[in-house]
């Protein structure tokens, strides 16, 4: 009695246990195809186009926008990056109006793929801190160049979307819009200018180790 109770007893792990094994061998399987994390450097022509008229300091600009990225995977990454943007208009009647931002942003990307190894779109959201500074040029009267300036250590905020293309193992071709924004107060009285936003229209390479 006691043998044909051992007996069934084994027989019922032994067919749990087959039961079992396909999905733990499936799940294996599926790690093993898992992106391992990697580094990657992108570097980005951009051009800026401000929200608000050039009377109120919103100078279309063109630049450059450096990012360290680390992936953890094919689909998340972080990076930290280098925005660089310059222009100059002129505002007035004999006033031009140059003005800049550096900034240092940290920033979140999820990816999802359009085509299988080859075309993705891509999400993300940065934040930062921004030197952004302004000169006024009014031009020469009696002899003297007027000109007055000041800046301003900021936050700056930006929310992108865009695809990336895959050439090879290590070089991408990617691109995409950005909504780019400052906090900056400067300037007073009749050229005073705050709260800065731009659309930024990105195209580069990204080169992953």
């Amino acid at each position: 009695m006691n043998i044909t109770k051992k007996l069934s007893k084994i027989f019922r792990i032994s067919a749990v246990a087959a039961a079992i094994c396909p999905f733990v061998g499936a799940a294996e399987v599926a790690s093993a195809e898992d992106v391992p994390a990697s580094y990657s450097l992108s570097l980005e022509a951009v051009y800026a186009n401000a929200f608000k008229k050039a009377a109120r300091g919103g100078v279309d600009m063109g630049g450059a926008d450096f990012r360290w990225n680390y992936n953890i995977d094919s689909e998340n990454q972080f990076s930290l990056g280098v925005l660089m943007l310059a222009g100059s208009e002129n505002i007035a009647t004999n006033w031009d109006l140059d003005t800049s931002n550096l900034g240092l942003l940290a920033g979140y990307r999820f990816s999802f793929p359009l085509v299988k190894d080859k075309l993705s779109f891509h999400a993300g959201l940065r934040v930062g801190m921004a030197f952004v500074d302004y000169t006024i040029d009014s031009g020469r009267v009696g002899g003297w160049d007027h000109y007055r300036s000041d800046s301003d250590f900021c936050a700056i905020y930006a929310g992108e979307l865009g695809l990336s293309f895959v050439l090879n193992e290590q070089w991408s071709i990617r691109g995409g819009y950005e909504l780019y924004g400052n906090t900056a107060e400067i300037g007073g009285s009749d050229a005073k200018f705050n709260e800065q936003q731009y659309h930024l229209f990105q195209l580069g390479a990204e080169y992953k180790f």
